[in-house]
C-alpha cells in the first residue's frame, strides 16, 4: 500500500493532465487545419490542370480544323489546276 498523496499534488497532476489534453487537442486541430488546407490546395491544382488540359484540347481541335480547311483549299486548287490543264490539252 502506498501512502495517501497530499491533495495539492493530486490537483497539480490533474491540472497538468488537463493542460496536456488541451495542448494535444490544439495540436490535433492545427494538424487537421493543415491537412484540410493541403487537400484544398491539391483540389485547386487538379482543377487548374484539368482546365489547362481542356484549353489545350480546344487549341488542338482548332488547329486540326485549320489543317482540314487548308487541305480542302489545296484540293480545290489542285482540282482547278487539273481542269485548266485539261482545257489546255483539249485546245491543242
Amino acid at each position: 500500500n502506498s501512502p495517501p498523496e497530499p491533495n495539492g499534488s493530486r490537483r497539480k497532476r490533474t491540472r497538468l493532465t488537463e493542460d496536456l489534453i488541451e495542448r494535444r487537442q490544439a495540436h490535433d486541430m492545427e494538424i487537421e487545419k493543415r491537412r484540410a488546407a493541403l487537400e484544398e490546395e491539391k483540389e485547386k491544382r487538379l482543377y487548374e490542370e484539368g482546365k489547362r488540359r481542356d484549353e489545350l484540347s480546344a487549341k488542338q481541335l482548332d488547329l486540326q480544323k485549320d489543317q482540314i480547311q487548308l487541305q480542302q483549299q489545296q484540293l480545290e486548287q489542285q482540282k482547278l489546276f487539273l481542269e485548266i490543264l485539261a482545257q489546255i490539252k483539249n485546245q491543242n
